[in-house]
């Protein structure tokens, strides 16, 4: 089985990718090689870009100020501020 950098690799060359691809992993702790995010950030697609460039590690309430985050992240309780924006 390749490891990820050769999959990555792989993936890159096989979809002509300009960027490559993200990878996207769920744990109980934080990757210690994985850096959190420095501030909060107000769009959580920011998370994507910064994802493509270092190994990045998040969790649910830094996904708080996005609606979409909220949504995706299914956490309860959105601001009223964000409550109109997920209808």
């Amino acid at each position: 089985m390749p490891g990820n950098a050769e999959l990555a690799e792989v993936i890159t060359n096989t979809l002509a990718l300009g960027t490559p691809a993200v990878a996207v992993t769920f744990s109980d702790a934080p990757r210690q090689e994985a850096n959190a995010p420095a501030a909060p950030i107000a769009a959580g697609c920011k998370f994507w870009e910064l994802g493509a460039s270092q190994a990045l590690s998040t969790v649910a309430d830094d996904h708080k100020h996005c609606a979409i985050g909220i949504h995706t992240h299914n956490l309860a309780d959105a601001p009223a501020s964000q409550a109109s924006e997920l209808g």
